[in-house]
């Protein structure tokens, strides 16, 4: 698919609106949300209008990932009222890069946080949150299965625990664009198991983690 392009329209008369044309995956998903947050509208002001009406092609996976996010427990720069696309067809090809299937990276804490202050954060269920150490650096994420299953465990103790505690390490790093095909091979070299995933860059900057079972019933025939 080709990238999503975003233009702003403004009008003094009524809400900011980001319309977007091109294709929506889960790549542009960040963007959009990056872009919400640059042209966030004023407290107290109507919200800003998403119009996704333009947009040729999309994944309905990606789609469903952008719907929750502006449903949920948002600040409120990011507040928005989505118009879903109304023409265009939905994508139905297989994803063939690491950025069609992988899960957007939400946000960042560090190794000696305490698990209760990242419990909200740890637990949305439509990105993965990234463990940095202390030099800055992202060395892994942190499972919700784990949080949920010491959260059980040890109702008493678990919000004392630090992320370090529950840290899984990714794999290795891999470009948004390369290949699922090349992707799984890699994966099945390494024995990943399915909490450990590989951290995905666009450029330098982290973008998400793809897991072993992202991929599986979801790359290209060979």
């Amino acid at each position: 698919m080709p990238a999503a392009r975003i233009s702003v329209v403004d009008d003094p008369v009524a809400p900011r609106r980001l319309r977007v044309f091109g294709a929506l995956n889960h790549i542009a998903v960040g963007d959009l949300l990056h872009a919400l947050s640059e042209h966030a509208s004023p407290p107290g002001t109507p919200p800003v209008i998403l119009d996704l009406r333009h947009v040729g092609r999309w994944d309905a996976g990606a789609l469903r990932i952008l719907e929750r996010r502006l449903q949920g427990p948002l600040p409120q720069r990011q507040r928005a009222v989505l118009l879903r696309p109304g023409g265009g067809a939905v994508s139905t090809r297989r994803p063939e890069i690491a950025g069609e299937v992988m899960r957007p990276l939400a946000s960042t804490v560090p190794v000696t946080a305490a698990l209760h202050s990242v419990m909200t954060m740890a637990l949305e269920d439509d990105a993965e949150l990234g463990v940095i150490d202390l030099s800055g650096q992202i060395v892994g994420h942190l499972p919700r299965r784990r949080l949920r299953r010491r959260m059980a465990e040890d109702p008493a103790g678990w919000r004392h625990k630090l992320c370090a505690a529950l840290l899984v390490e990714h794999q290795a790093r891999i470009r948004v664009d390369a290949s699922l095909v090349d992707v799984e091979a890699m994966s099945c070299l390494l024995a990943c198991d399915s909490e450990s995933p590989f951290l995905v860059l666009d450029g330098r900057d982290p973008v998400g983690f793809l897991f072993p079972e992202d991929m599986q019933g979801r790359r290209p025939a060979p």
